[in-house]
């Protein structure tokens, strides 16, 4: 072979062999430039100003940082994690501090803060040993994070939101997806949950609820896998289904210990071992808490009590176990929980974005007098088209129903009235009558009806006046000149009562120094007479029978004279 045709293969090799460097890098330089760790725009880190997790990239680069695991992060976005089933080789995202075992040492732990502020990871991807978001934590603290459709898997203990979870808090976060630690994961310190796998030491999960799908191969739980005995769930629930190949499965923990208080539980259950409708194996206190016999198919379960569907979707059942829900107090005002309405509904977190289901609406249409207090508390002294009431669960299917206002607010026009001498007159031409004896509780005046009223007799007098269908009662006119010939002592002279059983007084509205008094009958006979001294009020008595008689005062250049009638 010649010297040209040995350099002239050399070189067609090295080209393809080029080529297929170029294309391998191309190949898995795809997938790495997928991973762009980009730290957060804003933010230091600290609790009054966390840093903000906005993008993927932002996520990833908190992965790739552990000297930045001790501090303050919120997350201001939902984020979609779709591109991360093409992370790390297929094995997906890594996880956020380093995979010890349960009882930490030898690497760095999440110790910090991570506030999901209501936002969702969507599409998370793991497969690879030991997964979760968080793997390892201790004295953190995590809430408001919902982790969607994720598709988590490994061979040994397989967590969602987080693997092993140490003196530590949890509220406010839910998974929804899938979970699977396959048939392998049947070590002593295997375990897999829902959303943590193992919760450790003096932590607390409270408030957060899985619809995930979970599997594994021993200590398996629809919400937590297995937990320490000073750890403390509450106020949770599941719904997903559980299954494990071998032993320790449970609606809500696989292997349980702590205390649980206020949980529930109603996915398909399916296991060997140790099976339960709640808890699995039950090492704890498990208090006010319950689990649907017939949607899990499990009659028994070693903690809580079993309930049917229908006492599951009864709210009873939980109020009547000091759960605290909305629209109670007696259990609390926390309202950690709601019940949709619409009835077949189990109770969800008052925090749940959920439809409360407000399909019925209506209005209350009223005609009232002067004024009304409506079912909002307001006083309403107008007539009012507009003003709106949400009664939770006041429609027929137990939802909730809108109430608008449609008021018209009526009114007597006028309730004055006028008096010329022992006449009272009602000022409202277009009302009807009732005259009545304000000194007597307000009594009817029998057959006083008109508008006018003539009085017999001294006294308070007030007319009842309907208009517009309301009725409204006039200020009491006090009349204290019937019987009153004539007088020149004033506005303040009055005589009362009359008529009368025969005592009677005179009010001269002021002291004179003489008052000099005749009574006599109709025909001019002299009754009585008396010369009464220093005195505004006279007291007198007329001795004879019944009848009418004439009442006459001197006082100084001051006269009256009263047409007096004795009963």
């Amino acid at each position: 072979v010649s010297k040209h045709t040995k350099t002239k293969n050399k070189i067609t090799i090295m080209k393809k062999i080029t080529l297929f460097t170029i294309l391998t890098l191309q190949l898995f330089g795809s997938s790495l430039i997928a991973q762009t760790a980009t730290a957060p725009a804003s933010g230091d880190g600290t609790v009054g100003n966390p840093y903000q997790i906005a993008t993927l990239d932002n996520l990833f680069w908190l992965t790739q940082n552990d000297t930045e695991w001790d501090k303050a992060f919120i997350q201001i976005a939902d984020i979609d994690a779709s591109s991360t089933t093409s992370w790390d080789g297929g094995q997906g995202f890594t996880p956020i501090g380093v995979e010890l075992d349960p009882f930490g040492g030898g690497g760095p732990e999440f110790i910090g803060s991570y506030n999901g502020s209501g936002n969702t990871i969507n599409n998370l991807f793991m497969n690879r040993n030991n997964p979760a978001m968080f793997a390892h934590s201790n004295s953190a603290s995590i809430e408001n994070l919902g982790l969607t459709n994720v598709n988590i898997s490994g061979p040994y203990t397989t967590g969602c939101l987080a693997l092993y979870f140490n003196e530590g808090t949890i509220n406010n976060c839910y998974s929804t997806g899938v979970v699977n630690s396959g048939a392998f994961s049947t070590g002593t310190l295997a375990s897999t949950g829902g959303l943590v796998a193992f919760l450790g030491f003096n932590s607390v999960l409270s408030r957060c609820y899985s619809t995930a799908a979970v599997m594994g191969g021993r200590q398996v739980g629809g919400l937590i896998g297995a937990s320490d005995n000073t750890s403390i769930t509450s106020n949770c629930y599941t719904t997903g289904s559980v299954t494990c190949s071998g032993s320790e499965i449970g609606g809500i923990n696989g292997t349980f210990y702590g205390t649980m208080t206020n949980c529930y539980s109603t996915g398909t259950i399916t296991g060997t071992t140790y099976v339960g409708g709640l808890t699995g194996y039950n090492g704890g206190t498990v208090t006010n808490s319950f689990w649907d016999t017939q949607t899990s198919g499990n009659p028994t379960s070693s903690g809580g009590t079993g309930k049917t569907t229908a006492e599951m979707q009864d709210i009873a059942t939980f109020t009547n176990a000091a759960w605290d829900f909305a629209n109670e107090t007696i259990n609390g005002t926390n309202d950690y929980w709601s019940m949709p309405c619409g009835g077949n509904n189990y109770p969800k977190l008052t925090w749940q974005d959920f439809n409360l289901g407000l399909s019925a609406t209506g209005t209350d249409t009223r005609t009232e007098c002067n004024s009304f207090t409506w079912i909002d508390g307001s006083n309403y002294t107008a007539s009012n088209n507009s003003a709106t009431f949400n009664i939770v669960g006041g429609a027929a299917n137990g939802c909730d129903s809108l109430v608008t206002l449609d008021l018209i607010i009526n009114s007597v026009s006028d309730l004055t009235t006028t008096t010329s001498g022992t006449t009272i007159s009602a000022s409202n031409t277009g009302a009807t009558y009732q005259w009545l004896d304000c000194d007597n509780n307000n009594a009817i005046i029998v057959g006083e009806t008109g508008q006018s009223f003539a009085t017999t007799t001294n006294g308070n007098y007030a007319v009842e006046l309907t208009e517009n269908s309301c009725v409204d009662t006039s200020d009491c006119v006090a009349i204290t000149t019937v019987g009153l010939v004539e007088s020149s002592f004033g506005d303040k002279f009055n005589v009362y009562p009359n008529p009368t059983d025969g005592n009677f007084s005179v009010n001269l509205g002021d002291v004179y120094e003489n008052s000099e008094v005749l009574i006599t009958d109709l025909s001019g006979k002299l009754i009585d007479s008396k010369t009464m001294t220093q005195s505004q009020t006279l007291n007198l008595l007329i001795e004879g029978p019944a009848g009418i008689y004439i009442v006459s005062i001197q006082a100084g250049d001051k006269k009256a004279v009263i047409r007096l009638i004795k009963k």
